[in-house]
């Protein structure tokens, strides 16, 4: 690395791993005479997503308002019954 970037690269890589320890000292010294507060919310799902049956997802279908591809034929069927009847 005889390079000048060579050079600059050593240098700073040199001067982080002596301040390794008084950069963060430091710097959380600063915002506590400041009163800087840095808050991180880290949200964690753990577990298994549970298999839904066929009949949970039935359920399902009535609970939110919609219905099965087979009942909407159904109805349909019924609609063009009683339009054709008339």
């Amino acid at each position: 690395m005889d390079t000048q970037f060579g050079k600059l690269f050593l240098f700073l890589t040199d001067l982080a791993y002596k301040s390794r320890l008084t950069i963060p000292v430091l710097i959380t010294s600063a915002f506590l005479v400041l009163d800087i507060r840095l808050q991180i919310e880290i949200n964690v799902q753990t577990g298994q997503i549970a298999e839904v049956e066929e009949s949970e997802e039935e359920d399902l279908d009535v609970q939110d308002g919609y219905s099965s591809d087979e009942e909407d034929i159904a109805n349909l069927n019924s609609l063009d019954a009683n339009t054709t009847s008339h």
